[in-house]
């Protein structure tokens, strides 16, 4: 008798034309979140990508004018360091690097290097 109610009820399942179209609409929906995601991490990359160039443009701008700024200054959570090495085959050029190194894990970001007259206010690298 339990063999014939079994029978007699009608199972319900999903085919498998219905599977693959709720496994196409999740994919999509998976898609489209991932590349929101992407597009959300890159631009703040980016921003602070821009942050740390404008910062170190405005180093590079104080030194020119002739301001007495430290070699090392940390802004924020970036450490920016500032060096000064004249070029030995062109006594009147020196090369100014300033580059920007992460203070969580000590990686240099980004780096700015100017070859310019040598300054009168210059202070060479060994003679800090």
């Amino acid at each position: 008798m339990k063999t014939m109610k079994i029978t007699r009820r009608r199972l319900k399942a999903s085919t498998l034309v219905e599977v693959l179209i709720a496994m196409v609409i999740l994919l999509s929906v998976f898609a489209v979140g991932m590349m929101i995601f992407a597009n959300l991490t890159s631009s703040t990359q980016s921003r602070e990508s821009k942050t740390i160039q404008a910062q170190m443009q405005d180093i590079l701008f104080q030194y020119r004018q002739d301001e007495d700024i430290p070699p090392t200054q940390t802004i924020g959570s970036v450490v920016y360091y500032l060096e000064e090495e004249p070029l030995t085959a062109y006594p009147d050029l020196t090369k100014v690097t300033v580059y920007a190194e992460r203070l969580a894990d000590h990686a240099v970001v980004d780096s700015l290097i100017e070859i310019q007259l040598r300054l009168p206010h210059l202070r060479t690298s060994g003679s800090q």
